[in-house]
């Protein structure tokens, strides 16, 4: 007879469920609350930047307003000792120039109402004042007919989602074979989670901006109609920029985010939670697949949650996409050679999954990936003596084309165009390696070389006893020499001066940037060798059973305690100041000037200006223009054979322009990378619309992929609950 509900619980569990249930109601409805309150948003006098010219002009500016399509009115009080000017700029439709007048110590406010067609995230408003005199700001208020964001409905409707999880959460735990693992899976996401509760904002690191920016061009390019989203089309001054050389589909996911009226910080916090979440799960789903005692998985997800290149990434280095994106499936990688070379091969999807993540999230890490997998499937070559294995690789080998399909048709598409490839060089490779100089340049090495001196020691005691044999067969060596070689590459000893004469190897290590992007997927093969290599070690002889408690404390604190002082370390540097916070929900700090996929030989001097070229201003005349997006209208007259106008976008394949007898009309590259586009003589107005239009084969293919993933993401899920029911 099938259990009521209440009856899978414990009397204990029923009562914190029913009391997290309640807090999470509670809290929801305390969030749903704000929304209202987003209409209002009075601007923090710190994001004001004041500055004086060379004559003595003074300026006040306000940079990177972050709103949404709709009706605003933006008033502020002042006290001018003299006439000045504001100059508001919401996006190129919006713009307005005004005299505000001196106030003679007394206060006054100017109130000015804009209608945004579209979004933007780069309004601005300019105050300038001339030289000897004073302009002091009261207040800036953004007023919106509309709530400007909904982050709190959003989160309120995410908390009540929750509710099931838990509950669920509570189930599994009472089914699980290993409930302490997932408690410490639980603290570990909770211990993440923390530095973003209790800080607002984020850290505006090296590669904060670049992801915020990848987010908010897939944004407006799904917003301008584009699937995949080939063209950023708001980037480099809306002359737009190749999106799809970049893996982009995870950040899809806070991109549709703000399509559903989240902020940019709220968007972007939401997706870092999900990172933690899902990072733990993977951790804990890798381990389970590969240990059985639950000390090594509750060691291995402490680890691999706690790891120093991930904190690095995500308090440090301030990503929320990328190479943090791509760590998340480095231990599915591994697991998944595991279960393929030496288990019983259900999981070898495993495989699939964690080389497909990587590919999805982050180009470079992905090259690494594959360097590791050669390593360990050179070392474990015995036992490809094993035809049935081929079976497992082979249907591994197709759900990874299908799961990449969609970014691999894009990519292949422009990858071999004519964008520039020589803006991803950089040439200061062999200075990143290490030893780098001091200390603290090297404290990103400290913790793999522990982990792998534990490794080796361990290897010693094992050989010691004369059990070496106990692990020969094991996944232990080829993991212990595909991390060690790994390790070895991100160090001034390997070969790297030599190798790189080879011109190839010399274009690879320069779009490396830096040699630690080895020793982030050394880390994962090092921290499971080390938890199978320990448990050939605590195993006792006869009448020493005290050396077997004393080796795997030792072992374990002295890893736990080195992923805490990384943990403590880093924590200090994101609250002490140290780091620069995004912590403003409306005003941004995205510049949209990025030079890594334009087309070659562009200046960017040449996108300073937004405007287009005419060829002849004397036979052709300008009777209207709109542009929104890729989308461009232009209404003209033209009076001589071969003029031409140039739109400012830069040209890529796939701009496609029409007349008004929707006839296709020829686009050519043009001065400046422009889209030139010949205009018909005619004495009537005439026109030509022009925007981007992605192949059908393109949304098909991504269409695939994406429901490749969802479709058997669920299937796994369902095998898992069966599993467990």
């Amino acid at each position: 007879m099938k259990k009521r509900f209440w009856e899978n619980y414990s009397k204990l569990q029923l009562l914190a469920g029913c009391f997290v249930t309640v807090c999470l109601i509670i809290v929801s409805v305390l969030l749903l609350r704000t929304v209202n309150g987003t209409k209002t948003y009075n601007v923090d006098f710190g994001a004001i930047q004041e500055t004086v010219d060379e004559d003595g002009t003074g300026r006040l500016m306000l940079r990177g307003l972050s709103l949404r399509k709709g009706t605003y009115s933006i008033v502020f009080g002042y006290v001018a000792d003299s006439d000045s000017k504001v100059e508001i700029a919401l996006d190129n439709d919006s713009y307005l120039s005004d005299v505000i007048p001196a106030t003679y110590g007394s206060s006054a406010t100017r109130d000015y109402k804009f209608e945004l067609k579209t979004g933007t995230d780069r309004g601005r408003i300019d105050f300038t004042y001339p030289s000897g005199s004073k302009l002091n700001l009261a207040f800036i208020t953004v007023n919106s007919e509309i709530p400007m964001y909904y982050d709190g409905l959003i989160f309120g409707a995410l908390l009540l989602v929750l509710i099931p999880v838990v509950w669920m959460g509570m189930y599994f735990y009472n089914r699980s074979t290993h409930k302490i693992a997932l408690i410490v899976a639980v603290v570990m996401v909770i211990i993440q989670v923390l530095p973003f509760i209790a800080r607002s904002g984020l850290n505006l690191g090296i590669d904060l901006r670049g992801h915020m920016m990848r987010i908010e061009g897939i944004y407006y390019g799904l917003l301008d109609g584009q699937f995949p989203v080939v063209i950023y089309p708001e980037w480099n001054n809306s002359y737009g920029q190749m999106g799809v050389l970049y893996p982009n589909v995870f950040l899809y996911i806070p991109a549709v985010f703000r399509l559903m009226g989240m902020s940019q910080l709220g968007a972007c916090k939401l997706f870092m939670y999900l990172i933690i979440c899902t990072s733990a799960v993977i951790a804990l789903a890798s381990a389970r697949t590969i240990f059985k005692k639950e000390w090594q998985i509750c060691l291995a997800v402490t680890v691999l949650s706690l790891d120093n290149m991930r904190l690095f990434d995500m308090l440090g280095d301030g990503r929320i996409g990328g190479a943090l994106l791509a760590e998340m499936f480095y231990p599915l990688v591994i697991a998944g050679l595991i279960e393929i070379f030496y288990q019983n091969r259900r999981k070898w999807y495993l495989l699939a999954y964690g080389i497909a993540g990587v590919f999805c999230s982050h180009i470079v890490s992905a090259s690494i990936v594959c360097i590791g997998v050669m390593i360990f499937a050179v070392c474990a070559i015995k036992r490809l003596k094993d035809t049935t294995l081929y079976c497992y690789i082979g249907r591994a080998i197709l759900l990874f084309t299908g799961l990449i399909l969609g970014t691999a048709v894009c990519f292949v598409k422009f990858y071999f165009s004519d964008w520039g490839q020589d803006k991803l060089q950089w040439e200061d490779f062999v200075t990143t390696l290490w030893p780098r100089g001091t200390v603290y340049d090297d404290r990103k090495w400290i913790f793999i070389i522990a982990l792998f001196l534990i490794c080796i020691a361990s290897c010693l005691i094992v050989k010691s006893r004369g059990r070496l044999s106990h692990i020969a067969g094991t996944f232990v060596m080829p993991a212990l020499v595909s991390g060690s070689l790994l390790l070895w590459m991100s160090t001034r000893a390997f070969p790297w001066v030599m190798l790189r004469k080879i011109p190839a190897i010399e274009y690879y290590t320069n779009m490396l940037q830096d040699s630690f992007r080895f020793i982030t997927f050394a880390d994962v093969f090092l921290i499971f060798c080390a938890c199978r290599i320990l448990e050939e070690v605590v195993l006792s002889v006869e009448g020493r059973q005290s050396y077997k408690s004393k080796t795997l404390c030792c072992s374990m604190g002295v890893i736990v305690i080195l992923c805490l002082i990384n943990f403590i370390q880093i924590n200090l540097e994101y609250f002490t100041g140290k780091s620069t916070l995004y912590y403003d929900a409306v005003i941004g700090d995205i510049e949209f000037h990025q030079n890594d996929y334009l087309p070659a030989g562009t200046d960017p001097k040449w996108y300073e200006s937004d405007a287009g070229y005419i060829s002849d201003e004397e036979a052709v005349s300008s009777l209207a223009y709109e542009r929104e997006g890729t989308y461009i209208y232009y209404a003209y007259t033209n009076s001589r054979d071969g003029a031409y106008v140039e739109f400012p976008r830069f040209y890529y394949d796939g701009y496609i322009a029409e007349d008004e007898m929707a006839d296709r009309v020829q686009v050519y590259k043009g001065d400046h990378n422009r889209t030139r586009v010949y205009l018909e003589t005619t004495d009537t107005p005439a026109i030509i619309r022009m925007w981007y239009y992605v192949p059908r084969y393109m949304p098909l293919a991504c269409a695939l992929s994406f429901g490749l993933w969802i479709g058997s993401l669920m299937i796994v899920a369902v095998r898992v609950y069966r599993r467990i029911d």
